[in-house]
């Protein structure tokens, strides 16, 4: 007989599933022993301006969260209130690659919530920016993909 799932095996499942990704990105990004140095991240390549720092080649940055809290009132009502406790796991994510042929950035903010009660359903909320630059022919011909994600709680 098969045994059933519960809340927390779910929430560690998440969590983990959540993190395999991060993980998978910051696996080869330096070599042996180096680190990229810590330039903060906006989302655009800087051109060369007298004076101006550039990005490294590669940088990638992750982070994962987890966590877990209680609300003594889950539907916002002042009758008839209703405890309920909440799992979370978080994953923030940042990547730059620049090569010869291809220019890669990407960014995320992912967040997952598990009602352990089930006053709602699971809920996965976040943002993701993503751009994709192809040099075809140098200078002439570039194949641009962009993507974005975002969902929001109301």
């Amino acid at each position: 007989m098969a045994r059933r799932r519960g809340p927390v095996d779910r929430f560690i499942l998440t969590a983990l599933a959540l993190s395999a990704p991060a993980l998978a990105f910051g696996a080869g990004v330096s070599g042996a022993g180096d680190v990229a140095p810590a330039v903060p991240f906006t989302g655009a390549v800087s051109q060369d301006v007298a004076g101006a720092a550039l990005p490294p080649a590669y940088q990638t940055r992750y982070g994962i969260a987890a966590g877990i809290g209680e609300t003594d009132n889950v539907n916002l009502t002042s009758s008839n209130r209703k405890a309920q406790t909440l799992a979370a796991a978080n994953l923030d994510l940042s990547l730059i690659r620049s090569g010869s042929r291809l220019d890669v950035s990407a960014l995320g903010n992912f967040s997952d919530i598990d009602y352990l009660q089930h006053a709602y359903g699971n809920q996965v909320f976040g943002r993701f920016d993503g751009l994709a630059t192809l040099k075809l022919w140098t200078d002439h011909l570039n194949w641009i993909v962009r993507d974005d994600y975002g969902q929001a709680q109301l």
